[in-house]
């Protein structure tokens, strides 16, 4: 994990209890959890390289009805997003905005019914994501918060990816 090396440069940091506290970005990502957690700290610190690595080359980014449209011109309406243009347009929004702030919520994990293998698991979450700029002291920019639905299944060689996303937006500011 290129990325991982770039943040390997800190430490883990002991606590007075003894409690070692985890150094993220995760590497290896030899469990479902890492990937999640990667997925939010790729956003807080706007690495796309890591989110890249964190994300299956066969992501489906599911659209709420409203968002289907005709995104690449070539007369299909999109329901999703492939890795691809997801990782596009999550690129627009890093460069447009100082700031991320990603905050997931939830410990949930159980399989996904929808692989038979019980390999794929599904982790349900929610969230709070804020991107803004300062302005004249002033913050601008964005809030969203909702659910979100994540499918991580592991690799061939064992890596753990994200292979679905469903964004369950309840509210944006």
């Amino acid at each position: 994990m290129a990325a991982g090396a770039i943040f390997a440069v800190a430490a883990a940091c002991s606590s007075p209890e003894g409690i070692i506290t985890p150094v993220l970005p995760h590497d290896p990502v030899d469990e479902a959890w890492k990937a999640i957690d990667n997925y939010e700290y790729s956003f807080n610190t706007k690495d796309l390289a890591l989110l890249e690595e964190t994300l299956d080359q066969s992501l489906v980014f599911l659209l709420d009805e409203e968002d289907w449209d005709d995104y690449n011109g070539d007369g299909i309406i999109e329901t999703c997003f492939q890795e691809e243009y997801y990782l596009q347009t999550v690129s627009l929004v890093f460069n447009q905005y100082e700031i991320i702030e990603l905050v997931l919520n939830g410990s949930s994990e159980s399989p996904w019914p929808g692989d038979p293998s019980g390999e794929t698991l599904l982790f349900d979450r929610s969230y709070s994501m804020k991107a803004h700029n300062w302005v004249g002291g002033q913050q601008e920019g964005w809030l969203r918060v909702g659910d979100v639905v994540f499918l991580a299944a592991p690799d061939s060689a064992g890596v753990w990816r994200i292979t679905q996303i469903e964004d369950l937006l309840e509210s944006t500011q």
